[in-house]
């Protein structure tokens, strides 16, 4: 089965290609939740942090963003973004890479492998 929660997307006019990713983004979302419903102390630091990466976010100054990230990050207690791929959702990204990206050549190395037999 295709993973249809990861995609790449092709590049356009004004921006490069992009990987989607929508587990990330749904497992954020969650820790956040959690963060916010372990009681009213860390929900308000949280809230707060929210409060200034919005603020920040409109004109940060070098560095600045990073910070506010961090954090909301360590509040909520995000961990660094895995998505586990299947050997399926490997050749899924693989054949949506070669489409979006006209010209490129990417192997899988069992396809080098086959083509140095």
């Amino acid at each position: 089965m295709i993973n249809k929660n990861i995609g790449i997307t092709p590049p356009t006019t004004t921006r490069h290609a992009q990987l989607r990713a929508d587990e990330i983004q749904t497992a954020t979302l969650i820790a956040v939740g959690r963060a916010l419903a372990e009681g009213d102390d860390n929900a308000r630091r949280l809230i707060d942090a929210l409060e200034d990466l919005g603020t920040v976010s409109r004109d940060p100054a070098p560095g600045e963003l990073d910070g506010a990230l961090d954090d909301v990050a360590a509040l909520a207690r995000l961990d660094t973004a895995h998505v586990a791929l299947s050997p399926a959702d490997v050749r899924q990204l693989f054949e949506q890479a070669a489409r979006a990206l006209p010209g490129v050549v990417v192997e899988l190395p069992r396809q080098r492998e086959a083509g140095a037999a």
